[in-house]
């Protein structure tokens, strides 16, 4: 499919062509032109399916264009867009035969929605060709993905049996999503086309019953004849189960494993049902490992509880506690105890992400372990599994303590400690060694002097560090503008926050912000 976008006003012309990513909904090429006359003269040589043309423009309206268009392609969806409401131009536009009319300012969501129920008639209109199903298939993919059900279930039939020569003489199927992903469950950038997508259409020919369709770039979609009886639907599933455990073997030496969700057998109409519950059932893999085939029919009754705030704080305390006093038996026992709890009672995978990133910044924050980017962006990033995501926390934390680079219980006093954890909770005031001796009854000179023999820095290096910490991770994980930022974490001044953060970082504030894409100007 091709799309044609005309307007004069740049930002809206870009906005519609490069804002939207098109080739989701089935638009394989777009060419945006600056007004009628230009795209006139580009029309022969595009040859578009779909054009969206601005009504008032300069050289050529969008009126005047559709009038020539008309005379050249009877079958080329015409869309109408401008600021003028006034009936009178909806009318001459319908009489031109324009097939739809939209006012700006243009919601993205609202076009998509238009050029979708064009491109359908489109679909309707033209004859069944390879063409017409492989766009047909972007659209029943984007139709699953959002959770509608297909519209006509004789048009997803004849897709079938065109395209992948499957014929369901029962109505009845099932789905499984798989991903690929890395036995270690780091995450994997490889596309599916390129690396399992071919190999599993090879293993599964030979059944002449089971099709892939990608999903992106690291998933895909299964679709199978499905039985209502229990006793074939379970052969058919333990036989799918067996030739995925087939692939992943023959994956071992790429450190690759497919990780699959199974779904009920259903009739061909709620086939958005089956993929959602294909979807249920690869989500319950969060608590096994990379490779892992789980059928919906096991877990449809398993609800994952949420992780309670109570519970969460006094792990956070009891680790937080073993690293100050650097007891590692102890600190084994609190992770086995906090394992043991999360595979019992299987909480949400949202909760457990969340958890370990509230407990990373708060040791961080109350205890010597040094901060480290790459194990954040790494392990708390990028997260597929509780096994891998639980034992490389644990190996962090232990690894740190064993290179020394905590301070011993006996070589850190009560005080000092106290002081520490007053500033991992008060750093964001405007606090001094002045202020900080007030409240613990001590000397200025006394808190300086016992700081730095023990924490073997000064007492300012000390809380600079920690709130360029602090400002580190909220460059990361959040939105706030830089200088919100260093007023956060207890910078008066956005110039100087800026050159402390270079001294102590060697880098700007900047590079830590993680880059996003600008929205559609539409």
């Amino acid at each position: 499919m091709k799309l044609m976008i005309v307007d004069d006003n740049l930002q809206v012309r870009e906005g519609i062509a490069y804002g939207i990513n098109w080739q989701e909904y089935g638009i394989d090429d777009v060419c945006a032109c600056a007004d009628g006359l230009e795209a006139w003269q580009k029309i022969n040589g595009f040859s578009p399916d779909i054009i969206i043309a601005d009504i008032c423009m300069p050289n050529m309206d969008g009126i005047e264009l559709l009038e020539k268009v008309r005379t050249l392609d009877k079958s080329c969806r015409y869309i109408l867009l401008s600021a003028y409401s006034e009936f009178e131009y909806a009318q001459k536009a319908i009489r031109l035969g324009a097939d739809d009319y939209i006012l700006k300012p243009v919601k993205p969501r609202k076009l998509i929605e238009l050029v979708m129920k064009n491109v359908r008639v489109l679909l309707d209109v033209r004859q069944e060709s390879r063409d017409y199903y492989n766009v047909y298939e972007k659209i029943f993919i984007n139709t699953l993905l959002a959770g509608k059900r297909i519209d006509s279930t004789n048009r997803f039939k004849k897709f079938l049996e065109y395209k992948y020569n499957l014929i369901l003489e029962s109505n009845l199927l099932f789905a499984a999503v798989l991903k690929v992903e890395r036995a270690d469950s780091s995450d994997i950038k490889v596309p599916v086309p390129e690396l399992p997508h071919s190999a599993l259409a090879g293993l599964l020919d030979q059944t002449k019953c089971l099709l892939p369709l990608p999903l992106d770039g690291h998933s895909f979609l299964l679709l199978g004849k499905g039985d209502y009886s229990k006793l074939v639907a379970h052969t058919i599933f333990t036989e799918l189960r067996n030739k995925i455990k087939q692939l992943n073997t023959s994956f071992t030496d790429k450190n690759i494993k497919i990780t699959a969700g199974i779904s009920d057998t259903v009739s061909i109409s709620e086939i958005h049902c089956a993929y959602s519950q294909a979807v249920s059932a690869l989500d319950m893999a969060y608590y096994e490992l990379p490779g892992s085939v789980l059928f919906y029919q096991d877990y449809q009754t398993v609800t994952m509880p949420e992780f309670q705030e109570t519970v969460q704080k006094d792990y956070i305390e009891q680790i937080t506690s073993c690293i100050l006093s650097v007891n590692q038996e102890e600190l084994s026992h609190v992770f086995e105890a906090f394992e043991k709890e999360c595979r019992q009672k299987q909480y949400k995978p949202s909760d457990i992400a969340a958890f370990f990133k509230r407990l990373y910044f708060y040791v961080i924050r109350h205890t010597k372990l040094e901060a480290s980017l790459e194990f954040e962006q790494s392990l708390l990033a990028s997260h597929t599994h509780f096994d891998t995501l639980f034992h490389t926390f644990v190996k962090f934390v232990l690894r740190s303590l064993q290179n020394n680079a905590l301070l011993s219980a006996d070589s850190y006093s009560n005080i000092i400690q106290n002081i520490c954890v007053y500033l991992g909770d008060h750093f964001k005031e405007p606090l001094t060694v002045e202020s900080v001796a007030e409240k613990f009854n001590r000397t200025p000179n006394y808190i300086s002097a016992k700081f730095k023999k023990e924490v073997g820095k000064s007492f300012t290096d000390y809380l600079v560090e920690l709130r360029i910490q602090k400002a580190t991770a909220l460059l990361t994980y959040t939105n706030k503008s830089i200088s919100e930022i260093a007023s956060e974490v207890g910078f008066n001044s956005y110039t100087y926050f800026s050159k402390t953060f270079r001294k102590y970082t060697g880098k700007n504030a900047g590079s830590f912000r993680k880059p996003s894409a600008p929205p559609p100007h539409t």
